[in-house]
């Protein structure tokens, strides 16, 4: 039966595409249906897409007063937000009000999230496919089981985009490819922020083919020319100078060095979480933690790195490269969750491969005759009975990351912050204040919701955390002070009015208890607005 599925598939190969591309689709959706947001970023992009769409490219960013987005801003997803205007494009349901049209909006921008996703597990199967993996789509459905990766994916943001380009450049780059990469290079840098990891890959696959070479021509050769190499150099010139040409060809230059300077360099690799807040996704993953979420791929993987470790002069560049490439992204992982997603797909196709390498030295026939031993004779019941276990606990464990993944995700999507949360509130202060009016939130991190729902005004700092304090560590320990209760209520209304020029307070009711404490003390201030998410006060 499921020989003559995989001849099937063989006749016909655009049906394993297709199927990947359906099945993801639907898990997809089926994540995604439920009407909250777990990403509160996912409020920009969207807002964002749908800026561009009736304006064209976003050159300012006025709307995070003091932040360096103030004079620096740069939108470094702007190749996926124009990708999201085919979705926001479509058909909405004939007489919506404005406040349902801005949740349906979100809804098409779901869409356009669920198929992103789905494209990544096709880009998977088909790089697997490329290089004729047997049990592609078993490889492919693996993933399915990874919790981390199927919530990274169901954000609307440009993760999917990003990992599209990353398989792709790894095909690329393993098959020299240099025109075509040269392009893909120059693409990611106007798609998303994380393109130099595009340069790391080709660092670490030059790495791979030199210590190949190391190997195979030991001592007989000089470790520089052998990384220098005439293949390595190529690679690199021309990766290099696509995402120069990326930086400089761009509608945001000559802003783009120093942005990426400040993007890279201090909030991705320095990280300034010991110091203030971050997002979450900047914090180390727990080690157990990532230990279950990813054991369905870890026990691929570290079974494979062990054969690769005890055949290593064996191996190929090939598998060098995922070997060296799966590490890196494992140690990046655990320096801040939100690479997790670069780590999966090097990990699968460096199993695929070594798997791939492993059935070459097994017999499987004398394998056959063996267990075919097993289940004769008096102890044939036992070896009988427990291979029914041992089906059975299979089952159950693919059941288990199954719910664990997909159905729990679900569930998430019904639990955290509702597709319209602070709508009601955003609109009392875009019909009840002056256009420009700043309002002082109490969180950086409801910014989003409050810029989606509200353009009218400006607010105090938002996206992360970092943008305010280099753009001014004194006013950003100010306002810390102020959101976090340490603040006099006395003090409270001169420090918002002078250093802030703020005209209202937007408090978050459930997150920012101790702020609306602070505030209910304070009689200067006046309430104007009051729901079951948000408190409005108006400074005096």
């Amino acid at each position: 039966m499921i020989n003559n599925k995989l001849l099937i598939i063989n006749k016909w190969p655009w049906l394993g595409y297709f199927f990947v591309f359906a099945l993801g689709f639907i898990i997809f959706i089926y994540i995604l249906i439920p009407p909250g947001i777990i990403g509160p970023d996912s409020f920009y992009h969207t807002k964002m897409a749908l800026m561009i769409q009736e304006q064209g490219l976003i050159k300012s960013f006025p709307w995070t007063q003091f932040t360096t987005y103030k004079y620096l801003f740069v939108d470094h997803h702007f190749g996926y937000h124009y990708l999201l205007i085919p979705f926001l494009s479509l058909p909405s349901p004939q007489n919506l009000d404005p406040s349902s049209l801005e949740i349906d909006q979100l809804i098409k921008a779901k869409l356009g999230t669920a198929f992103f996703a789905a494209l990544v597990f096709v880009m998977i199967y088909w790089f697997l496919k490329r290089f004729k993996i047997k049990g592609a789509l078993l490889w492919t459905l693996l993933t399915f089981l990874l919790t981390p990766f199927l919530l990274r994916l169901s954000l609307i943001r440009a993760p999917a985009i990003s990992l599209i380009i990353l398989i792709l450049g790894f095909y690329l780059i393993i098959k020299k490819k240099y025109m075509l990469l040269f392009l893909l290079s120059f693409i990611y840098v106007w798609t998303h922020g994380t393109w130099p990891l595009i340069l790391v890959v080709v660092v670490i696959y030059c790495l791979a083919n030199a210590i190949k070479e190391l190997i195979n021509k030991w001592p007989h050769i000089h470790i520089l020319k052998i990384f220098f190499n005439k293949t390595n150099i190529k690679l690199l010139l021309t990766c290099v100078s696509g995402l120069a040409a990326g930086l400089i060809i761009n509608p945001y230059f000559p802003k783009t060095l120093p942005f990426y300077w400040f993007q890279t360099i201090k909030i991705a690799i320095i990280n300034y979480s010991n110091k203030i807040g971050v997002g979450a996704e900047w914090y180390p993953f727990d080690p157990s933690l990532l230990i279950i979420v990813l054991l369905p791929l870890l026990i691929f993987w570290v079974i494979a790195t062990a054969w690769f470790i005890t055949r290593v002069k064996k191996q190929n560049t090939t598998t060098w490269f995922f070997t060296l490439l799966s590490v890196f992204f494992l140690l990046y992982s655990y320096k801040a969750q939100r690479n997790i997603e670069y780590f999966i797909p090097p990990a699968l196709f460096l199993s695929a491969f070594i798997f791939g390498q492993m059935k070459v030295y097994i017999n499987w026939k004398n394998i056959k005759n063996n267990i075919a031993k097993l289940f004769q004779g008096p102890e044939g019941i036992f070896y009988f009975l427990f291979s029914i276990f041992f089906a059975v606990f299979i089952g159950f464990f693919i059941i288990f990351y199954l719910n664990f993944s997909i159905v729990r995700l679900h569930t998430q999507y019904k639990e955290k912050r509702p597709i319209n949360q602070f709508q009601m509130a955003s609109h009392w202060l875009k019909n009840n204040t002056q256009k420009g009016e700043i309002i002082f939130q109490s969180d950086w991190d409801i910014f989003p919701q409050l810029f989606y729902f509200n353009t009218h005004n400006y607010y105090i700092n938002g996206l992360d955390q970092t943008f305010m304090y280099e753009y001014d560590k004194e006013l950003y320990t100010a306002w810390h002070n102020i959101v976090s209760g340490k603040t006099s209520p006395q003090d409270i209304l001169q420090t918002i009015s002078k250093k802030f020029n703020a005209s209202y307070v937007f408090i978050d009711k459930k997150q920012d208890k101790t702020f609306a404490k602070l505030l209910k003390k304070s009689p200067q201030f006046k309430k104007t607005y009051e729901d079951g998410e948000a408190i409005i006060y108006k400074i005096p």
